[in-house]
């Protein structure tokens, strides 16, 4: 575990809103949360910095803001990134086992090896202007046949399947300067439906197959999780974005009003709403206000947007070959999703079980933090705790490492 109290902050840069979170874990694992910011999002439009000194605003307007209720200074940055130009390439390699100089029989298969084998599969080709920011293995291989775990199991060979999760470098950059603009430092990246699963999923869910469905501003991740491990990822162009800009069309309306409207009474079902009437600004008949149904407005915008993204959603689980081994079922998350409705929707067309995804794995959560927008942000605590720890345990797997310990606990038997 952790040897101390450690300090973590994250940034979750959306299409409509930046969320910060303020976090403390302490040497058991246990992750207190300290503060929470959210801001507009300006100067990143359609996953693409375009003004620098705007978003750094956001930015620090945001962390900002989580310092002020955590009561402290913000650490380095952990950013959560996704989008259209997020590249998944699928890799595979592989490392012979063979121990001494003799080149035959078997032999256990140590962390080390695993690491050696991942690092095969992460040396394919890819594009000189993506940055990898992860290489996931999704599959392992020993002497030709799968395996959930390979450390410890004896063979002579070891093949593994990843995902390597590369991003635009330029967007990156871009980011990096805007952070530096708002006097903050980010010390990594992390994909966002890693950072989201995470935060939403519970390890029963990702270890016996769960399909999660993040639903956001602009985009809509789709990632499947089995065996605790990421194996399948896509993002639409579909988010509650759309559901607005209908709203502000259809109703002729500016888009404000219409994001309040959509939140106020929209509702996914409309064969389950009551007549109710509800007013709008008038248009170019000279009138002040005009009156719309409930129903009629759910019936005409809402819900068939709300379809389109689930239909668009359920494509891509079923692309991915995976739609029969989903005990878990598909998981909602994503501001969208607090639609009047839309669970009972989603339920009507997935073909498995729907759930609505929970913050957890913090203490001292508000209402606030705990809503699905922040999902991301507080996955991404998490997810930076895991590394954390993981960095720490290959430390102390290293052979010089356990060398050393071997020859320290000689010394104080000797003593």
């Amino acid at each position: 575990m952790l040897s101390r109290r450690t300090l973590v902050t994250s940034l979750d840069i959306g299409a409509s809103s930046t969320k910060a979170v303020i976090a403390e874990v302490d040497s058991q694992g246990y992750v207190e949360l300290l503060g929470h910011g959210q801001t507009p999002t300006y100067g990143f439009k359609d996953d693409v910095v375009n003004d620098i000194r705007e978003l750094g605003d956001t930015i620090g307007a945001c962390v900002d803001m989580a310092e002020a209720m955590a009561s402290q200074r913000a650490g380095s940055l952990v950013v959560a990134i996704g989008g259209e130009h997020v590249r998944i390439v699928q890799s595979h390699g592989g490392i012979p086992l063979h121990r001494g100089g003799s080149g035959a029989g078997s032999t256990y298969i140590s962390r080390q090896d695993i690491k050696s084998a991942i690092d095969n599969a992460a040396a394919a080709p890819v594009s000189v202007a993506l940055q990898v920011l992860h290489v996931l293995p999704t599959r392992y291989y020993v002497d030709g046949e799968k395996v959930r775990n390979p450390e410890g199991l004896s063979g002579s060979r070891l093949d593994v399947d990843v995902m390597i999760v590369a991003a635009r470098q330029s967007v990156l950059n871009s980011i990096v300067k805007a952070a530096e603009y708002a006097e903050c430092r980010i010390s990594k990246f992390c994909y966002r439906p890693l950072a989201t699963g995470k935060a939403v999923m519970s390890e029963r869910e990702m270890d016996q197959g769960a399909c999660l469905v993040d639903i956001g501003g602009r985009h809509t991740d789709v990632a499947i999780f089995k065996e605790g491990k990421m194996v399948f990822t896509s993002t639409l162009a579909l988010g509650g974005e759309n559901i607005t800009l209908d709203s502000s069309s259809h109703l002729e309306i500016a888009r404000a009003e219409a994001e309040k409207i959509k939140l106020s009474y929209g509702h996914c079902t409309s064969s389950l709403v009551d007549d109710v009437e509800f007013q709008v600004t008038g248009v170019s008949d000279g009138t002040l206000w005009r009156s719309i149904k409930k129903s009629v407005f759910g019936s005409d915008v809402i819900q068939p947007r709300v379809e389109e993204i689930l239909e668009e959603s359920l494509k891509a689980i079923f692309g991915s070959g995976e739609q029969d081994s989903l005990p878990g079922g598909a998981i909602l998350t994503g501001g969208t999703t607090q639609l009047q409705g839309f669970k009972g929707l989603a339920s009507a067309i997935y073909p498995f079980p729907v759930n609505n995804g929970i913050n957890s794995g913090f203490e001292n959560m508000d209402e606030v933090a705990a809503c699905p927008g922040h999902a991301t942000a507080l996955g991404l605590v998490l997810y930076d705790m895991d590394q954390r720890i993981r960095r720490r345990e290959d430390v102390m797997d290293n052979p010089i490492t356990r060398l050393c310990g071997k020859v320290l606990r000689k010394i104080h038997a000797v003593i």
